[in-house]
């Protein structure tokens, strides 16, 4: 393993410190690293796995991996980087700085990155990450500085740098620009210099007025919106459990009981094959010896295959003249425009004809066989999810779901969310009140044991309560029974 990979969060100082935004910043950078170091993939090595690999891209990765846009809107402000995450972009003004001989192109050095050099031999050797990089791809990058700029381009250096024993020469690159038709208004002292423009107060750019988000990014906003920072301004990432991956196998298998069993409801025995045919679990290895010392994958294998078959003997009104469907939606709100995926069952009648819809959020991770577990779920997220899906639901049937639930498919139990206007009103209500403070920058920490023990970031929060800027809570949300309770930010919440 790379030395890299061992730091911990004791050595990098961070254990429960308070630490300003750009630190902040800059550890979630390192933390992306250090999990890039450490990730380790299933061996490809046999015909199995080889098609288990080949059942997970066709029935779990199309919608399990969906790529989402930027989360945050971004202030109209100037973007600083290097030449290589440039690549591909282009702004109306580009400056490019340092253009001095070995400066750019960097002067000659050893390499002295983190991996041990034999690991970088092969990269090493084809001139990379050691300054004599072949002045080929050296001048191919100046190139692609050089056409970031779509109206605008300054390329500036300096003789005298900051601590510099001696004069610098002038980078070949620039020199050879000498030779081209460029404006040279800020070199050439006969040619009168560009007005000085106003100074403008910052402000968001068009395009990024609206923000795009998901559910599932607002839930950690409604939680706690320090949770959120860290995840989605920051960039942290949480671990990735050995059983990451499970609800979405199951779910896909939902998905293919109504798929191949439209008019009639599947046996338990079809129901256990086509989950065996769709399960897959990314970062769990099969046992070697699966009927005889089966192992974490074969018993959750068999686990979904129990639920499936449950699900299809204690549901069969679901396949009779009813059909679960997955579409995709967007659902615009006052700033952004919420995006996912949502799970209807269409209520047809004798010709086939769509009679009524209902939004149905299958969960296969919450719930259990004791029936004191659903009292311990969040209905407030469960029934937000549901209520805001409704709201989608106008996209695919040009009409609101008519009913509203969340399904534990573990304990086999259907629970009616409200979906009235009342309850879709006040659910969109409390989505626009986080993207407004999301908007804003504020996020305050909203700590409680029952949510912190969990918490992926636990050890690197404080976990001091925190106010909002605005102490304007947005409206109670609609649970079964007739029920109300307000977002975990308010009701789960330490005094101190």
């Amino acid at each position: 393993m790379p030395a890299a990979s061992r730091v911990s969060d004791k050595t990098l100082g961070i254990e429960r410190t308070d630490l300003d935004a750009g630190v902040m910043a800059d550890l979630g950078v390192f933390s992306r690293i250090l999990q890039d170091a450490e990730t380790v993939y299933v061996s490809i090595d046999s015909v199995e796995r080889f098609t288990q690999l080949l059942n997970f891209l066709q029935n779990v990765a199309e919608d399990g991996y969906d790529v989402q846009a930027e989360l945050m809107a971004r202030p109209d402000a100037v973007t600083v980087a290097t030449v290589h995450k440039m690549k591909g972009l282009e702004f109306p003004a580009v400056f490019v700085a340092d253009v001095e001989a070995q400066r750019f192109p960097p002067a000659a050095r050893g390499y002295s990155g983190w991996l041990p050099a034999e690991c970088m031999a092969p990269v090493l050797a084809r001139g990379a990450y050691g300054g004599t990089a072949s002045r080929n791809g050296e001048a191919r990058l100046f190139y692609t500085a050089m056409t970031r700029a779509e109206r605008y381009l300054y390329i500036s250096g300096a003789a005298n740098l900051p601590g510099g024993k001696k004069a610098r020469r002038v980078s070949p690159y620039a020199g050879q620009l000498q030779h081209a038709e460029l404006r040279r208004d800020a070199v050439d002292p006969g040619v009168p210099p560009l007005a000085t423009p106003a100074i403008a107060e910052p402000c968001r750019r068009g395009d990024a007025s609206v923000l795009p988000t998901t559910y599932s990014q607002i839930r950690y906003y409604l939680r706690c919106p320090h949770d959120y920072r860290l995840r989605t301004v920051y960039g942290f990432s949480p671990p990735i459990v050995e059983m990451f991956g499970y609800g979405q196998t199951v779910h896909a298998a939902v998905g293919k009981l109504h798929e191949q069993f439209p008019n009639h409801a599947p046996t338990k025995d079809e129901a256990r094959r086509i989950s065996d045919d769709v399960f897959h679990l990314k970062h769990v290895p099969p046992s070697r010896e699966p009927e005889t010392r089966p192992g974490a994958y074969e018993n959750a294998k068999q686990a979904a295959a129990n639920i499936l078959a449950s699900y299809a003997c204690d549901y069969v009104d679901d396949f009779h003249h009813q059909r679960q469907v997955e579409r995709p939606f967007e659902v615009p709100i006052k700033d952004a425009v919420i995006s996912g995926t949502i799970d209807l069952l269409l209520r047809l009648d004798d010709n086939g004809h769509l009679v009524g819809a209902g939004v149905i959020d299958f969960k296969a991770m919450e719930g259990g066989p004791d029936a004191t577990t659903r009292a311990d779920l969040d209905w407030g997220d469960l029934s937000l999810q549901v209520q805001l899906y409704a709201r989608g639901a106008t996209q695919v049937l040009g009409e609101n779901a008519r009913t509203g639930a969340v399904h534990l498919l573990k304990d086999g139990q259907r629970v009616e969310v409200p979906v009235d206007d009342a309850a879709i009103t006040d659910a969109v209500a409390n989505v626009e009140w986080a993207v407004a403070r999301i908007i804003d920058g504020d996020f305050p920490m909203r700590p409680s044991p029952s949510k912190c023990i969990g918490c992926d970031f636990k050890r690197i929060c404080p976990q001091r309560r925190q106010d909002f800027t605005s102490l304007d809570p947005p409206p109670d949300l609609h649970l079964p029974d007739g029920q109300r309770v307000s977002a975990p930010a308010f009701s789960d919440i330490a005094d101190s």
